[in-house]
């Protein structure tokens, strides 16, 4: 949502927008009509800092993360607000390209923005002009693509009040960063992962004094974790086959932490889009914090995937994250969180070793002592909840009727699934009522036709006939 605007409030002026309800409050006096030329732009910088020669301006800048543009957009409205004297400038026909002003759909924030004026800072009135620039905005190159660009302009001699100025903001980046403490994505959206909690999984006892342990103490007791003089953990792989339960833990994991720590999901796509540089740098901003790569894989791929001919040992991507992972660039209070659905295709010797991602759970339904009877009956419990079950049936008889075949939770919730469609089916849905659907009971026959085939679905999944 591009917009065009030009007027003045509080002394403040800003160009580029309509006036819109999904503007910021802060903006509402400040929108007009016009946009602004490049020529435009370097008068209105002479014209408030009183200089007749842009000769004798400085202008000192900054770059910081798109992923902060609502804490720049909030440093922007506390700055707005200490702006005054400022006259309104005209706008004719412009020459050049535009200066853009976009505010963020989503957010609200400011994406791009100039305005000037006569500041409080500390009691001393100080004129300067303020530019955020995104990396949205057409025709601007070369200070990093995923980076806004903060500018201050001053005359020669109000130097150093660039200092304080940026004091001011980063400080809403650092102390007052509205993406503290939430579940996010690399780029700064908030993310939904639902209430789910410990009695929403099952998963062997000890999965959860792992993540507790490595995970979630880490961040909510990181202080008392200290005082016993304990290490913090460098990170956790979760692997294995898909359908275990490896994104639901990563969701309770999200929500014990959020409100003490900030969870970032950062996709394979996004790592390759942005570099572990820009990652590592908005989770050490937000640590103590979680950073949460999915599909592992794709990003430390093992030689043996394929046929020796990849050697990850070379590979620049891995190497960055090594050197962050291995502490040779600080990464602060920052977690790893990862997960794979294909563990014989991560270069596990890269990564999986103390000092690096020291922690390991796998999710194998093959694996009988962990994943046997005992814990498929506690997933059936969690996939029954809502169902009807006749008298002689519960979890436990419908655990033995697996029995060892390598079910994972999905296939569990798929048997139920399909039970269901049998008892349906045995009710003549063309004839009966919604009342009589609500009153489903679920009997050991459907079970049992549901098995069979739910069952081809699991040699074609897993491969394994014989163990049918």
């Amino acid at each position: 949502m591009d917009k065009n605007f030009d007027g003045t409030a509080g002394g403040a002026q800003i160009v580029g927008m309509d006036v819109s309800d999904e503007v910021p409050e802060f903006l509402q006096d400040l929108l007009g009509s016009f946009g602004m030329s490049r020529r435009e732009k370097s008068e209105l910088i002479k014209d408030y800092l009183g200089v007749s020669n842009l000769m004798d301006v400085t202008r000192v800048y900054k770059r910081y993360p798109y992923t902060f543009k609502m804490a720049v957009s909030n440093a922007l409205e506390d700055l707005s607000a200490r702006a005054n004297e400022i006259k309104k400038t005209s706008t004719s026909d412009p020459e050049g390209a535009p200066i853009s002003c976009a505010l963020d759909d989503e957010g609200g924030a400011l994406e791009d923005a100039v305005f000037g004026g006569e500041f409080d800072l500390d009691g001393e009135a100080v004129r300067a002009v303020v530019e955020i620039t995104s990396p949205n905005q057409q025709g601007i190159i070369g200070f990093g693509g995923n980076y806004s660009l903060f500018s201050v302009y001053t005359r020669k001699e109000d130097g150093a009040v660039s200092s304080k100025i940026f004091e001011i903001v980063e400080g809403f980046i650092d102390t007052k960063n509205p993406l503290k403490g939430k579940i996010i994505d690399i780029d700064g959206n908030e993310v939904e992962f639902g209430d789910f909690d410990w009695d929403d999984i099952a998963v062997p006892d000890f999965f959860k004094t792992e993540a507790e342990d490595n995970m979630i103490w880490p961040i909510i007791h990181y202080d008392k974790m200290k005082a016993a003089g304990l290490r913090i953990p460098r990170g956790l792989i979760l692997e294995g086959t898909r359908g275990m339960g490896k994104t639901l833990l990563s969701r309770i994991i999200a929500n014990k932490v959020k409100g003490s720590g900030t969870f970032i999901r950062a996709k394979p796509s996004d790592v390759q889009r942005l570099g572990w540089d820009y990652v590592f740098e908005v989770a050490r901003t937000l640590e103590p914090c979680i950073l949460y790569i999915e599909d592992i894989d794709t990003l430390t791929p093992s030689k043996q995937k394929f046929g020796g001919m990849i050697d990850s040992v070379g590979d620049p991507l891995l190497t960055d994250a090594l050197d962050y992972i291995d502490g040779t660039e600080e990464r602060g209070n920052v977690l790893i969180l990862a997960s794979t659905n294909v563990p014989d295709a991560v270069d596990l010797g890269m990564i999986d070793r103390p000092g690096r991602i020291d922690r390991r759970l796998i999710f194998d339904p093959n694996n009988l002592k962990d994943f046997g009877i005992e814990w498929k009956e506690n997933v059936f419990d969690i996939h029954l909840r809502g169902h009807r079950l006749e008298g002689n049936l519960g979890a436990s008889e419908l655990a033995v009727m697996i029995g060892d075949q390598p079910y994972t939770g999905s296939h569990i919730n798929e048997l139920i699934h399909t039970a269901t469609l049998e008892a349906v089916r045995s009710l003549n849905v063309e004839d009966a009522s919604v009342e009589a659907m609500e009153n489903i009971v679920l009997t050991e026959d459907n079970f049992r036709k549901a098995r069979d085939r739910v069952e081809r679905i699991l040699k074609r999944t897993f491969g394994t006939p014989e163990v049918f």
